[in-house]
């Protein structure tokens, strides 16, 4: 999980603070890559791969029902076609069990054709998937409160996320913790503000991206967004 590499580095690396990447580890990427056309790779087998501690109940079968498929595609995948694709498991489901992922891949690109694009149209179906699978919300958010509890006045948090959703968390995070005051509830009236000294302050207000000679070595770093913090 995310709060335990946290902790981790910021034993290793001292008072400088923790460096934490949001994501699945390369090699266990690429295998899952790899099986994720595959015929024969039953979608228990990818879900052990995300995570060994997933629940029987995710391991045995595609058991979300429609309503929290469309949720899960849309919060985490960013799938715009969220619901036609929940629609279309949930069709499939009533006369026969997904138990493959290429069972899954075909069904999505049937009823979401890739039209020329070189994208599978499956891509951020699995991404949703693996992220509820490994809890990574809960992961991260624990993560990022662990860090700023374990960091020194002047160390520094920087936080590389591979996902919109990821590094909105991460915005929000550092928006509560740079604040100079608190609210209760949930909407922020002003003449209800409460003064409160701020626990981490930005050491840039953008994200850093990478650069076309990183892109070059490294394709993959082409979502990478690295947002950094410092403790008060």
């Amino acid at each position: 999980g995310v709060s335990a590499m946290a902790i981790e580095v910021v034993i290793e690396i001292g008072d400088s603070g923790p460096l934490t990447p949001i994501g699945v580890n390369l090699p266990n990427d690429q295998r899952i890559r790899e099986q994720y056309g595959s015929k024969s790779v039953t979608l228990s087998n990818v879900l052990d791969a995300y995570e060994r501690s997933t629940p029987p109940s995710y391991r045995q079968e595609f058991a979300w029902d429609e309503a929290e498929l469309v949720r899960l595609f849309q919060q985490y995948g960013g799938e715009p076609r969220a619901r036609r694709i929940a629609w279309a498991i949930a069709r499939e489901r009533q006369t026969r069990r997904i138990e493959t992922t290429g069972q899954l891949a075909g069904l999505i690109e049937r009823w979401v054709p890739r039209h020329g694009k070189k994208r599978h149209p499956a891509t951020k179906v699995f991404l949703a998937v693996r992220m509820t699978v490994n809890s990574e919300v809960r992961s991260l958010q624990s993560g990022l409160a662990a860090a700023c509890t374990l960091l020194k006045r002047g160390a520094r948090l920087a936080v590389v996320t591979f996902h919109s959703y990821e590094d909105r968390l991460v915005k929000e995070f550092g928006r509560e913790q740079t604040r100079d005051y608190t609210f209760a509830g949930t909407v922020d009236v002003p003449e209800l503000r409460q003064p409160r000294v701020p626990t981490l302050k930005w050491v840039q207000r953008k994200a850093v991206l990478p650069g076309e000679t990183e892109l070059a070595d490294n394709p993959r770093a082409r979502s990478a967004q690295l947002r950094v913090l410092e403790k008060l």
